[in-house]
């Protein structure tokens, strides 16, 4: 609602009337203080409001930023957490691979172990058969025996043969002697 001239010319007479012509300079000035502390008041409130409502805002987007930055450090450690589960899983793929690798290795050399033990069994028992004492006891016999892999398993047959004597008493140092023949 806006006021019209001649209502602003009616509160003024009558203003003139209760306060006398020579009040109204003092209240004009009054009047224009009080409207400019008025204003002032009014200025600083609004801009106390404008300050409140900023931290208000500033607070409201810290807290979002530290919820933004509790679930990328969430995720991170989800993520981290995945790659560590990914690499154990590996790890323990590898590990598996590397002891079916062992295993199929052992059993190779199980296979070849025992194909060479039979193989010795056989040459050993070919040795005793057909050679007989006096090649078993001859020196080159018995050093071409202590150089191979096999003469432990040989020396041992021979040990348990009734046929022939026993090594320990034929042999010293290595060699055999004149009592065994």
């Amino acid at each position: 609602m806006r006021m019209g001239t001649s209502e602003l010319v009616i509160i003024l007479i009558i203003i003139l009337l209760i306060f006398g012509p020579s009040q109204i300079p003092k209240l004009t000035r009054t009047f224009r203080k009080s409207s400019k502390e008025f204003q002032e008041g009014m200025e600083e409130a609004e801009l106390e409001e404008k300050k409140k409502q900023e931290a208000e805002e500033a607070e409201a987007k810290v807290r979002e930023a530290e919820e933004r930055a509790k679930e990328a450090e969430k995720k991170a450690k989800e993520a981290d957490l995945k790659m560590a589960e990914a690499k154990q899983k590996e790890m323990e793929a590898k590990l598996k691979e590397t002891e079916a690798e062992l295993e199929r290795m052992k059993a190779q050399q199980s296979q070849a172990a025992a194909q060479i033990r039979g193989q010795v069994l056989q040459i050993d028992d070919h040795v005793i058969r057909e050679v007989g004492v006096d090649l078993v006891q001859s020196d080159h016999l018995l050093q071409l025996l202590q150089r191979s892999e096999a003469a432990g398993v040989v020396m041992q047959r021979i040990k348990q043969s009734e046929q022939f004597l026993p090594l320990d008493h034929c042999c010293v140092h290595g060699h055999l002697t004149d009592q065994s023949l």
